[in-house]
């Protein structure tokens, strides 16, 4: 999945928003936080599970719909 990223972000960002509107999803627009949150993740190569951790870290919605597991279980990390 990381490659995937990468290879998002190497992709103009013409072409990246064009991909967004083609898979039915919206356009990322880096005036909105989340939106910001993920263009940063891709910009450093993180995955989208790392991604996904950022953006609840920062109380944003997540990529996928996530379950909290209990902090003694994985440190109140998000899991599917």
């Amino acid at each position: 999945m990381r490659s995937c990223w990468r290879l998002a972000w190497v992709a103009t960002s013409l072409k990246t928003q064009r991909l967004l509107r083609l898979a039915g999803v919206s356009e990322l627009w880096p005036k909105v936080r989340r939106d910001a949150i993920v263009i940063w993740s891709i910009k450093e190569g993180l995955s989208r599970e790392e991604c996904d951790d950022e953006l609840w870290r920062l109380g944003e919605k997540t990529l996928f719909r996530c379950v909290m597991m209990p902090n003694d279980r994985l440190g109140g990390r998000c899991v599917i």
